[in-house]
């Protein structure tokens, strides 16, 4: 599966955290789309999040509660401001379970493969699974 550089529907809950980032730069060539999780590496540059970067401790900031496209570099060394959701629930749409059947999972803690893939039973498993989707998708707690 391959990273998604398209939105990803996201509803606003009610009693979301709201982070903000304003200033560091995006990293180069990077397309962060609205409704995906975002993450600082450790150089200080915000990118879309992938197992990888989390197993390498990244800062996750939470779901993008917009789109930024910096595929033309120019958000390299300042970017713009920039806000993420987090005390939230976020429907995963691409879900790898190595647990077993969808009811079981619930309660499990799941990671992030890449910005619109999330892998039950991963090493690096953050995110609480709050409910399993009528598609067959996940829904994670974002803490």
């Amino acid at each position: 599966m391959a990273a998604t550089t398209k939105p990803i529907a996201f509803a606003m809950p009610a009693n979301y955290v709201c982070v903000e980032a304003n200033g560091p730069g995006i990293a180069d060539g990077a397309i962060i789309p609205f409704g995906t999780p975002v993450c600082m590496n450790g150089s200080g540059k915000i990118l879309p999040v992938t197992s990888t970067l989390i197993a390498a401790d990244a800062v996750f900031l939470g779901i993008a509660l917009d789109s930024w496209d910096n595929s033309q570099n120019v958000y390299s060394s300042t970017g713009p401001r920039m806000l993420f959701a987090r005390n939230c629930q976020w429907d995963c749409p691409l879900t790898t379970n190595g647990l077993g059947a969808p009811a079981t999972l619930i309660g499990q803690l799941a990671g992030f493969v890449d910005n619109q893939t999330c892998s039950v039973g991963s090493a690096k498993a953050l995110f609480r699974v709050d409910a399993i989707n009528a598609n067959g998708s996940i829904r994670l707690w974002i803490p």
